[in-house]
């Protein structure tokens, strides 16, 4: 990624971050607009928000509802197939290992700021976050929202 190269986060991150505020009894309009994010953008399935406005949502989320885990939590707002074809991808391999590679192949379709790595050690099998080295909240729950959608996701598809 070059220099000039805009960091993005697509919209499903945070329509899933819109339903659990409002799972939370709170007004979403408001919220996104004190991040700098245009309400009208949840429409557009194709739509995409700088990494900072994103940021500033996990931030003013997890805030807003005194929630420690608000990340994880989100990831409970998406269905499978909110994450469109990434997850048809990564959940129509034929095995888990073979889905966790599709994941990270594809995973800067969901964000430039974090990066999915399997790495094989042995026996053992990692996936490793990389590129949140900013010790900030907004990267603690990007974070666990990446882990949490992951784990559900595979969990579903090798019921």
């Amino acid at each position: 990624m070059s220099a000039t190269t805009p960091i993005t986060t697509s919209i499903t991150t945070v329509r899933a971050i819109a339903a659990q505020l409002e799972r939370s009894g709170l007004d979403v309009e408001p919220i996104l607009e004190d991040v700098g994010i245009d309400p009208i953008l949840l429409e557009d399935p194709d739509a995409r928000v700088p990494f900072d406005a994103m940021a500033a949502l996990w931030e003013l989320g997890a805030e807003r509802t005194e929630d420690n885990a608000f990340g994880a939590h989100c990831a409970e707002s998406l269905p499978f197939g909110g994450h469109g074809v990434i997850d048809f991808i990564a959940g129509n391999a034929r095995t888990l290992g073979e889905g966790l590679e599709r994941l990270g192949r594809y995973f800067r379709l969901m964000t430039m700021a974090i990066e999915l790595e399997l790495e094989k050690r042995g026996d053992e099998t990692w996936l490793r976050i990389l590129g949140a080295k900013q010790a900030s909240t907004a990267m603690q729950h990007a974070v666990e929202f990446t882990f949490a959608c992951t784990v559900t996701r595979f969990r579903k598809e090798t019921k």
